[in-house]
């Protein structure tokens, strides 16, 4: 019976260091931006353009909400039809991918799969 105890007590602490040390290392992978951090932000798909102002206020906000982040460890699969490019001011620049039924990130930082229902719904509105 102690054993039994102190088994499942092992194993429920495991556990535990598993899903936070899991849920630090995506959180690690997404950082949110200021509008100030942002130089520009440009669309493409069946057509290219820089987002207006207000677009740009939109797309940093829904960025900044991506949930359900998972972390991507190669960047192999098929070449997207629709992307959206942030260009911070530091010269570094956030790449948005259409990417089946959620997208993927790719930064400084590293790439991972994320979703944002109104992101979503810009690249596939992109891709037309």
């Amino acid at each position: 019976m102690k054993k039994t105890i102190i088994f499942s007590v092992v194993l429920l602490i495991g556990a535990m260091v598993w899903l936070g040390w899991n849920h630090y290392s995506t959180q690690q992978l997404h950082d949110e931006i200021a509008e100030h951090e942002v130089a520009s932000i440009k669309l493409w798909g069946s057509q290219e353009r820089e987002a207006d102002s207000n677009e740009k206020q939109k797309i940093i906000s829904w960025f900044n909400h991506i949930t359900d982040i998972r972390k991507k460890n190669n960047l192999n699969g098929p070449t997207p039809a629709s992307g959206i490019v942030i260009e911070l001011n530091t010269t570094s620049k956030i790449l948005i991918l259409r990417s089946g039924d959620d997208f993927e990130v790719q930064s400084d930082g590293g790439a991972y799969w994320g979703r944002q229902s109104d992101l979503e719904l810009l690249l596939e509105q992109l891709a037309l």
